[in-house]
């Protein structure tokens, strides 16, 4: 999965962002900005899984030590994003 450059953090005008990718995306910014992880990605693509299978995550995040990890953002009750 190349990663593609950033996208700011998901908003109400970011077309296919629900209320939980967009509250994600605010927690991964203030960990990127508090140096605890590297970067962030927000629908970086999708990974081929089998002949037609794929699977797009809603998050691509690296954390300092270089290690990627793929993250889907779903809603529930009491989540704390």
């Amino acid at each position: 999965l190349p990663p593609r450059p950033a996208v700011a953090i998901p908003t109400d005008a970011t077309p296919g962002a629900n209320k939980g990718e967009r509250r994600y995306g605010q927690h991964l910014a203030m960990l990127q900005a508090a140096g605890t992880i590297a970067r962030w990605w927000w629908k970086p693509g999708s990974v081929r899984i089998a002949p037609s299978l794929h699977y797009q995550p809603d998050f691509l995040v690296q954390l300092g030590d270089g290690t990627l990890s793929l993250v889907d953002v779903k809603g529930a009750k009491g989540d704390s994003f």
